[in-house]
């Protein structure tokens, strides 16, 4: 039996193009190394941006280089109608592997500096 796991993370965005690695917000750590295979399932604001035209986008890191998904803060709103979930993203923990996320304010974002935070839904505990 599998049991969802939400983690949450806090982005401190400064300046606006500069990628910045997000934290955890329990552990305070910017990796997550995997035991056993995993799914992130969905990705989501918690709370959307004040300001409902600002951008953020976040990147998927596997083992600190960029694995492809990227995910954008104007279509990651909890209160979105008909939003769908992200995943499911597999991935394997084969050969031991760390997950983190690097988030980038773009230049329509009104007020830095700005913590993005967002949580991230996972198929199984680690």
């Amino acid at each position: 039996m599998t049991v969802p796991l939400i983690r949450q993370y806090n982005s401190a965005l400064a300046v606006a193009g500069v990628p910045v690695n997000a934290t955890d917000a329990i552990t305070a750590e910017t990796t997550l190394q995997l035991s056993t295979d995993n799914v992130i399932e969905d990705f989501v604001n918690a709370p959307d941006l004040a300001n409902a035209g600002d951008l953020v986008s976040t990147q998927l890191f596997i083992n600190q280089l960029q694995a492809g998904p990227e995910f954008f803060s104007v279509s990651s709103s909890p209160l979105t109608a008909g939003r769908q979930p992200v995943g499911p993203i597999p991935i394997s923990a084969q050969g031991g592997k760390q997950i983190s996320y690097r988030s980038t304010s773009q230049a329509t974002v009104t007020a830095l500096p700005y913590t993005y935070t967002f949580q991230i839904r996972y198929r199984n505990f680690f």
